[in-house]
């Protein structure tokens, strides 16, 4: 589970990462990011509610990118803020390859200076 302390909440920090940060792509998830000017790796979600209409599916694809991420953030160097924002809902099969680039996209961001 992803603390409190690592998720992204105020939507003046969202706001500053989309227009200041870097961006990459992938298959199921966009990543921007941005070095952070707090202590810690923070980490936001997002869902559009046209991919999933039913906010119990969007927080179901939420609470499952935020198991992923939580075990990849103890390799943090540096405190970097991450928005995730997820391209399309993430079915049975699709979950190990959905798992596979967010832990590729994460440590390049990671390791990125």
């Amino acid at each position: 589970m992803l603390s409190s302390i690592n998720r992204l909440k105020k939507n003046q920090d969202f706001k500053k990462i989309y227009h200041k940060g870097n961006k990459t792509k992938g298959q199921f998830f966009d990543f921007f990011y941005l070095k952070s000017t707090e202590k810690y790796t923070r980490i936001g979600i997002v869902i559009n509610s046209k991919i999933a209409t039913l906010a119990t599916e969007r927080n179901k694809q939420k609470r499952m990118v935020r198991a992923y991420t939580s075990r990849h953030l103890k390799n943090s160097k540096e405190p970097i803020d991450i928005i995730i924002k997820i391209k399309k809902i993430i079915k049975g099969n699709e979950k190990k390859q959905a798992e596979k680039e967010l832990q590729e996209q994460i440590q390049q961001i990671l390791n990125v200076k």
